[in-house]
């Protein structure tokens, strides 16, 4: 089997069985991993599995057992693209593939789609520990090392970004959001003006975590089904501060990653929060991640409705939102939308008209 084969694995699929592993790591069931995410010569903490084509699972190769080239190859003599991982085990696995990624990335002879379920799920499994832990300054530095390998997928590989979108979850939490909005932003970014690697990983950093001063509202508020009340609207808005402060007080981001924390949910128009600004006065790297964090929020499901198409979202977004956005801004995200996605059918386009700054 030659590594550009494509994965069997829908890519909806393996987005879901992934976060069933991180939802639930005690659990008994098994998850997929790629074949190819598995690098010889390395060391590991897991066992794999494979499944026989009765759909029995058998142990592979256990996690004392040495993984070679030779491992690997009898692996693709069996026609094998995925292994197997017991639950339980997902915390080893996911460390072991966030210390590989870098590797994994830059590996050209690797499918993009492969390369993009690793990058996806290594986010996930990272943002699920910084939310939990925001003030660990060994986790900025983790976040650091999965937005260099974001960079460098989206700068060196073209199709990065449509694989990418295709493997977002389309369900809602803070940490698959953070993930979704970092690798959106980062490519929008590229189209707005064209940043180097540098630039593009202090961006991403600010993207990645914009959203971390969720980590200090209650849950109950957060996952409310219903509408909010005043008072409980008025403790959501209070998030990009949070983030702000507590961000800034490690002293470890840029002040352009620390304005997309604290001004992602100002409106080009006025009337956003916290400081109210409008117009030019929004720093452009938070007015990009806007875009992208809108437009996320409304393509997922939440607790309280079912996500809109990519169609459904642009409409509203040129419609009713439109005065959310910097026009010249979302004019390059929604063609940047379309671009990534062939089969969605574009819709008549409103003018769109700046708003009073």
């Amino acid at each position: 089997m030659s590594r550009a084969d494509a994965s069997a694995l829908d890519p909806q699929s393996f987005t879901d069985q992934v976060l069933r592993a991180l939802k639930s790591p005690g659990s008994d069931e098994l998850f997929p991993v790629d074949v190819l995410s598995i690098l010889p010569g390395s060391q590991r903490d897991f066992d794999l599995f494979y499944r026989k084509a009765d759909g029995k699972t058998v142990l592979f190769c256990g996690r004392d057992y040495d993984f070679t080239e030779r491992t690997q190859l009898r692996i693709f003599n069996m026609g094998l693209e995925e292994l197997y991982i017991p639950a339980e085990q997902a915390e080893a696995f996911f460390r072991y593939q966030e210390e590989h990624l870098s590797e994994i990335i830059a590996d050209e002879s690797i499918q993009p789609t492969r390369r993009a379920r690793v990058l996806q799920s290594t986010g996930y499994f990272l943002m699920r520990d910084v939310m939990a832990e925001p003030r660990a300054k060994a986790l900025i530095g983790r976040a650091g090392r999965f937005v260099s390998s974001t960079v460098q997928f989206v700068l060196k590989e073209p199709t990065a970004v449509s694989h990418l979108m295709s493997l977002t979850s389309k369900d809602y939490y803070t940490y698959t959001h953070s993930v979704n909005v970092s690798i959106l932003g980062v490519a929008l970014l590229r189209r707005v003006r064209r940043c180097q690697h540098n630039a593009c990983r202090v961006f991403g950093m600010g993207a990645l975590l914009h959203d971390i001063g969720k980590c200090r509202i209650d849950p109950e508020i957060l996952t409310k089904p219903g509408k909010l009340t005043d008072q409980e609207f008025a403790v959501i808005k209070t998030h990009p501060v949070i983030g702000y402060e507590l961000l800034a007080a490690g002293g470890e981001l840029p002040e352009e990653a620390l304005s997309i924390v604290r001004w992602h949910h100002e409106r080009f128009g006025g009337g956003g929060y916290p400081d109210g600004l409008s117009g030019s006065a929004i720093p452009e790297a938070a007015a990009i991640t806007c875009a992208c964090d809108v437009y996320d929020a409304l393509t997922t499901n939440r607790s309280y409705r079912k996500a809109m198409t990519g169609v459904e979202a642009m409409e509203l977004m040129t419609g009713p939102m439109a005065d959310h956005f910097s026009p010249e801004i979302l004019r390059t995200f929604l063609a940047m939308i379309r671009s990534n996605h062939p089969k969605l059918q574009k819709p008549a386009e409103p003018e769109l008209v700046a708003a009073d700054a």
